[in-house]
């Protein structure tokens, strides 16, 4: 009777520790499909175009938005638990991941995300004041963010001085790029090739081309 007693109770303390879990984890979920659900068509396709994610804490939220901009191949998995953070304080989010490629070779795309990213957070704060806060990680996300302000602060653009920035969190700053910065570009960009001959012939080519970028 007793072990059976036992069996039961831990059965249930088991049931409810998964019960509590799974409403955890579809609140986190459903909390950023409310938030796309709520929003055009025109700003989740402007979303889906960039791979951003955004979401909302409240229907009218005056704190800034935080934007996370991700390192380069960087897991939206991963970018989540950041977002989480500020999230549980209150504040709407927009998070991306940055392309290697992007990054270090086609510069023309970044600015293309920043562009998209900028026009994001405008609709996010169409109807306030847009202060907006970046957090961004590693060389991917500088880029990004440098595309942003370079577009903000240039008289003529759509969002010239409409966009304020009010702080910045550079999460392992770049440094200057130089010799020793070629492993890690070579790594960053390889790993995203699945062809095992395409990532030899692209590792080559970059330690080849890239001392003559650098000097």
């Amino acid at each position: 009777m007793v072990n059976a007693a036992l069996k039961s109770s831990t059965c249930m303390a088991y049931t409810r520790n998964l019960a509590a879990l799974r409403f955890a984890f579809s609140h986190c979920v459903s909390l950023h499909q409310r938030t796309l659900a709520s929003e055009s068509k025109q700003f989740q396709a402007r979303c889906g175009k960039i791979g951003a994610v955004v979401t909302k804490t409240e229907a009218r939220n005056s704190k800034p938005i935080v934007a996370l901009l991700g390192w380069n191949s960087a897991q939206d998995k991963h970018l989540a638990k950041y977002s989480e953070i500020y999230e549980k304080k209150g504040f709407d989010t927009v998070r991306i991941s940055a392309n290697p490629f992007s990054t270090f070779i086609f510069l023309h795309r970044a600015k293309n995300v920043a562009q998209n990213l900028l026009d994001i957070l405008v609709e996010m704060r169409s109807d306030q004041d847009c202060s907006v806060i970046i957090h961004a990680f590693s060389m991917g996300g500088f880029n990004v963010y440098h595309f942003m302000r370079q577009a903000i602060l240039s008289p003529g653009h759509q969002h010239f001085n409409f966009i304020h920035i009010i702080g910045c969190i550079f999460d392992s700053c770049p440094h200057f790029p130089g010799m020793h910065s070629l492993p890690g570009i070579q790594s960053s960009i390889v790993e995203t090739i699945p062809n095992p001959l395409a990532k030899v012939v692209v590792w080559i080519g970059l330690g080849i081309t890239c001392p003559v970028v650098f000097c």
